[in-house]
Formats: C-alpha cells, sequence, structure tokens
C-alpha cells in the first residue's frame, strides 16, 4: 500500500532538483528546443516512477534492517552463553585442579586409606575430568553451529551475496574436523 503523502514529497523533491538543474544546463546553452523537451519529459517520468517506489523499497529496507537486528541479538545471545559456559567450565577445572591437588595431599598424608577408597577416588577425578571435556566439546559445537546459522540466515536474507571467509577458506571444515577428533578420543 502506498503512502500517497510519502510520494508526493519524494516526487515534489525530485522534480524541483530536475528543474534546477535543467534550468541551469537551459541558461549554459547545454539543452535547448526539443532536446529540452524530451530530457524534461523523461526525467519527469523517471521522478513519477522512483517517487511511487521509493515507499516499497524503504519498507526493504525496514525489514532487512529488522531482520538483521534480530539475527544480531541472537549471535550476541549464543556468543554470551559460549562464554559463560567457558568461564564456568574455566572455573570448575580450577575447582578441579585444587580439589586433584587436595586429594594427592590427603592420600599421602593417610598411608592407611583402603585401595577400594582411592579407586573411588580416582573414578569421581576421571568422571570430572571427562565432564570438562564435554563441555569444552559443546562450547565448540555451539560455536559451529552458531557460525553456520549466523551465514545461513544472512545468505537466505540476501545480506550476504558470497560465502564468508569461514566457508571459503575452509575454517568451518576445520573445526568440524577438531570437534569430530575430540569425541573420536572418547
Amino acid at each position: 500500500m502506498y503512502d500517497l503523502t510519502q510520494v508526493r514529497d519524494v516526487f515534489k523533491q525530485l522534480t524541483d532538483d530536475i528543474k534546477a538543474d535543467l534550468d541551469y544546463q537551459y541558461r549554459q546553452g547545454r539543452l535547448k528546443g526539443t532536446d529540452y523537451a524530451n530530457v524534461y519529459t523523461q526525467l519527469m517520468q523517471t521522478a513519477l516512477q522512483l517517487s511511487f517506489e521509493a515507499p516499497i523499497r524503504e519498507q526493504q529496507v525496514l525489514e532487512i534492517a529488522s531482520k538483521r537486528a534480530v539475527n544480531d541479538a541472537r549471535v550476541t545471545v549464543e556468543l554470551n552463553t559460549a562464554t559463560k559456559v567457558a568461564r564456568e567450565t574455566s572455573l570448575v577445572q580450577a575447582q578441579i585442579e585444587r580439589t586433584v591437588v587436595e586429594r594427592d595431599y590427603e592420600l599421602k598424608k593417610q598411608k592407611d586409606l583402603l585401595p577400594e577408597q582411592i579407586k573411588k577416588t580416582k573414578a569421581e577425578i576421571d568422571m570430572i575430568l571427562r565432564q570438562i571435556k564435554g563441555m569444552n566439546d559443546d562450547v565448540l559445537l555451539k560455536l559451529l553451529d552458531s557460525q553456520l546459522s549466523s551465514w545461513a540466515i544472512m545468505f537466505n536474507s540476501g545480506l550476504l551475496e558470497t560465502a564468508p571467509a569461514i566457508i571459503k577458506d575452509d575454517q568451518a571444515s576445520a573445526l568440524y574436523n577438531t570437534i569430530k577428533e575430540n569425541l573420536d578420543e572418547n
């Protein structure tokens, strides 16, 4: 639907600019007689066409900007989540390292500790270390998913006409292979 006020305003602005330029060209002797009339007619037709296209193009620009804002917000949330997970992983890893050191000290201090208790404690430590590795693998998976999703959204919305560097340079495959190797190790 057209906003006729907006169409009129755009048309008026364009025709004022066209008339001023044509008058200048006429005074300079560059346009005379039928050339002036032909150029005037063509420019007025173009101005009328552009006046009707302006609201549609403005709406398209607003839609693209809105989609981009939504995508940017989504990416920001995902990056914040990944950063939070990485921070929590670092804290957990530091706690685990401290726990390992403390447990080793206790084990050395208490020589009469039963062998079964030692096995149980080591199994718990191994489980916690595997959980950390799993968290790290999850962060890498989320990063890969976020990058690929962002690229796909931008490509599908027309914001990108070519593949981004991560796809062209095969960095996505390298990240995928790293994730696969980490998962295969388990």
